[in-house]
């Protein structure tokens, strides 16, 4: 994962692929900005945009492989990600908790997902 300063336009290298995977699938961030969510082909790394460390990794292999795609909610309190496969899914994440809340299974892979701010 690099960071980039929008100011001057150095990049840096913050994070190696996880596991030894060689690039990314993803990357998604908090709308407040402190949490970068990384995809790979099985997991999402969440990290701490502060301090540049990983405050975990989720897991979500048995779900379906490869994991294809990832959102944020407006609001920062979801996580969405798609997954390819025989049965495509949508995997809903709690973000406060880094906890699967609802999976959500369709007959195609869930492979562009993007998020609304609803007004009324």
């Amino acid at each position: 994962m690099w960071a980039v300063n929008v100011t001057t336009g150095a990049a840096a290298q913050t994070l190696p692929p996880h596991d030894g995977l060689l690039f990314s699938l993803g990357v998604a961030a908090s709308p407040d900005g402190t949490r970068v969510y990384q995809l790979d082909s099985v997991a999402v790394r969440v990290v701490d945009t502060a301090t540049d460390t990983v405050i975990t990794s989720i897991d979500l292999g048995a779900y379906g492989s490869p994991l294809r795609s990832l959102a944020v909610s407006p609001d920062g309190s979801r996580l969405y990600v798609g997954t390819e496969g025989q049965v495509g899914r949508l995997i809903v994440i709690d973000t406060a908790t880094n906890e699967i809340l609802s999976i959500h299974s369709r007959a195609r892979s869930a492979d562009q997902i993007g998020t609304v701010k609803e007004t009324v």
